[in-house]
């Protein structure tokens, strides 16, 4: 199962205190207030309460859907690695094909054949350079039947080559077309999901800084610190704690020592 990612989680952690801190406080304080701001220049006091619920609204359907693509995403992104996982498995028999087929057509048919059938003599570790190389071997089968015996009964049988690389052309082709569906659908969704959380610290910031403006002209500093929408709060970290200071141990009185000044020095004999 997908998780979200630490800093998604954060933020929807954060927007939650937002948002009951508007649906617990706000709707008392924004009475108030409205009372008092009401009818100066010419602003109706009742639509405080109704502007502070819409915010809180807007922040937490916005928390939802950055909820959702972040899920997305990391589902896409185990997809992607499952096709890169399969991909690599390919790569890993396109190689053996590879190695297993130079050796026998060395054996039966000579070093020269290998350049006949285009089978190199170093074997290509990247999956588009070894998906180029099957191909080839594939093509130079096609146009160079064969079926000779060599020593101890082993036989260079074009035809029965040919099947065994066709077979590992044709997964790491599809391995790789897969791999590239996936990696843009990760991409796709990365991208979208990138838009909503860009969105989501604008709408944070406006929505937790109006909530803590109110709560200050309210006189509840406390509930205005709640929600205080800091740098590490919108971007999905929380807050440093403060260290404690250690409780020390009273310690025993000890004799006042005198300063340098009060230091009497004896005059020396003479």
């Amino acid at each position: 199962m997908s998780e979200l990612s630490v800093q998604i989680v954060n933020r929807v952690k954060h927007a939650r205190i937002v948002a009951d801190a508007g649906r617990v406080h706000a709707p008392q304080v924004t009475a108030e207030l409205g009372g008092d701001l009401d009818g100066l220049e010419g602003f109706e006091g009742s639509q405080l309460t109704t502007m502070a619920k819409a915010g809180v609204k807007l922040l937490m359907n916005v928390t939802e859907l950055m909820e959702q693509l972040d899920l997305r995403y990391a589902n896409e992104s185990a997809q992607d690695s499952a096709a890169r996982v399969k991909r690599d498995q390919y790569v890993a028999e396109g190689r053996a094909a590879i190695m297993a087929g130079r050796d026998h057509t060395r054996a039966v048919l000579g070093e020269e054949a290998l350049t006949k059938y285009g089978i190199p003599s170093t074997t290509p570790e990247q999956a588009n350079e070894l998906l180029a190389v099957l191909n080839n071997i594939v093509h130079r089968l096609d146009e160079y039947p064969a079926n000779e015996p060599g020593r101890f009964g082993a036989v260079f049988d074009s035809a029965k080559m040919r099947e065994e690389f066709v077979a590992v052309h044709d997964n790491l082709a599809g391995a790789l077309d897969a791999l590239g569906t996936e990696t843009r659908e990760t991409e796709q969704v990365m991208l979208e999901r990138d838009a909503v959380v860009a969105r989501w610290e604008r709408i944070y910031r406006g929505v937790a800084g109006q909530l803590s403006s109110l709560f200050i002209m309210a006189g509840r500093a406390d509930l205005a610190d709640r929600v205080r929408p800091t740098t590490r709060r919108a971007v999905g970290l929380d807050e440093p704690q403060v260290p404690v200071e250690p409780d020390t141990p009273d310690m025993p009185d000890t004799p006042a020592q005198p300063a340098a000044d009060d230091v009497v020095v004896e005059p020396s004999e003479a």
